[in-house]
């Protein structure tokens, strides 16, 4: 977050049309980048939940990238409608400083 008075949003998508429906594709998932980062690879790391300093590596690879990534789980082509507040296909909560990277 940027600072102390920083608060969450939702970004939601309500629908993706697939017109027409691919043939050799049957799921998809939707990714939102900050900093117009263009995925061709997403950097993850491998952790150990059982070393005592996991979790503190998880803050420091998360500070260390220059953009940041969400990735919605996979659906199916065409998308059900989900059961959430929004009935969006996709939600991704962020702070609010986000939207302007």
């Amino acid at each position: 977050m940027a600072s102390a008075v920083d608060s969450l949003c939702n970004v939601v998508t309500n629908w993706a049309n697939f017109a027409p429906l691919p043939g050799n594709c049957k799921k998809f998932s939707l990714i939102a980048t900050t900093d117009s980062f263009q995925p061709e690879g997403i950097p993850f790391l491998k952790l150990d939940l059982s070393q005592d300093d996991a979790i503190a590596r998880v803050f420091s690879f998360s500070h260390q990238q220059p953009f940041n990534v969400f990735a919605s789980p996979w659906m199916r082509i065409p998308p059900d409608v989900m059961d959430n507040p929004y009935q969006a296909i996709a939600n991704f909560p962020m702070p609010k400083s986000f939207l302007e990277r």
